[in-house]
C-alpha cells in the first residue's frame, strides 16, 4: 500500500481490509435460526508466508441450491455486505468472472479497492461447490480466498466453509494480520447466515 499513515489508523486499517477480502463488516452476526452445527475458526499456515490463513465453517440448514446463487451473484454483494461502496461484475464467462470491489476503512477516509479473478469448480467426489478468489490488481499486497459449499443431511443442509488470506503489507505483526483473517473468515460464515435469514418467508 503507498498510502502512508499514523500507527493508530493502521490498526483500524487492517481491520477493514480483512473486511474488503471477506467481503464482511462487523455487525454481521445474526441469530442461531439456520445454523445447524456452531462456526468453528482456525487458523492455517502457508508455506513461505508470515501470515496465516484464516478458515471458518458452520452447518446451515439450506440446501446448497439456496446458497450457491447468493454466494456467486459477486455484483449484489454490496447489498448485504456492511463497508461496500461497490461489487460490480466486469467480466463473465462460464464459471470463470473478473469482479471490482470496493470498500470504505477507516470511517470513510480510506477506500480499498481489488480486481479479483474468480473460478467456480465443482469436486465430483464430494459434491462440493468451490469458488476461488484472487487478486489481480489493487491497493493491497496479497489477496486469495475459497468458498466451498458441500451438501450434508442428504441434501437439506449444508457445509459452508470460507478459507482467505490476506497481506496488506504494513508493519503490523504477522499474529494480528492472521487473527484479523481469522476473524474475516467467521464473518463471513455469519452475513451469509444473515441474508439467508432474511430471505425467508
Amino acid at each position: 500500500m503507498t498510502q502512508h499513515m499514523p500507527a493508530k489508523s493502521k490498526t483500524i486499517i487492517i481491520s477493514c481490509i480483512s473486511v474488503l477480502a471477506a467481503g464482511i463488516g462487523s455487525g454481521a452476526a445474526a441469530s442461531d435460526g439456520l445454523l445447524a452445527s456452531a462456526v468453528v475458526t482456525r487458523q492455517v499456515t502457508e508455506t513461505g508466508s508470515r501470515i496465516a490463513w484464516g478458515h471458518a465453517e458452520a452447518e446451515l440448514a439450506q440446501p446448497l441450491e439456496a446458497i450457491l446463487p447468493i454466494v456467486e451473484d459477486y455484483a449484489r454483494y454490496e447489498e448485504f455486505m456492511p463497508n461496500f461502496r461497490r461489487s460490480r461484475l466486469l467480466a463473465q464467462r462460464g464459471t470463470r468472472a473478473r469482479v471490482y470491489m470496493e470498500v470504505s476503512a477507516a470511517a470513510g477516509a480510506l477506500t480499498l479497492w481489488g480486481q479479483l479473478d474468480l473460478r467456480e469448480w465443482a469436486d465430483g467426489e464430494t459434491d462440493a461447490r468451490i469458488i476461488e478468489a484472487q487478486l489481480l490488481e489493487g491497493n493491497i499486497d496479497v489477496f486469495r480466498a475459497e468458498w466451498r459449499l458441500e451438501p450434508t443431511a442428504d441434501g437439506s443442509h449444508t457445509r459452508v466453509s470460507f478459507t482467505i488470506l490476506v497481506d496488506p503489507d504494513l508493519p503490523l505483526p504477522a499474529s494480528l494480520i492472521s487473527r484479523e483473517n481469522e476473524r474475516a473468515a467467521r464473518r463471513s460464515i455469519e452475513a451469509l447466515r444473515g441474508h439467508l435469514e432474511r430471505k425467508l418467508p
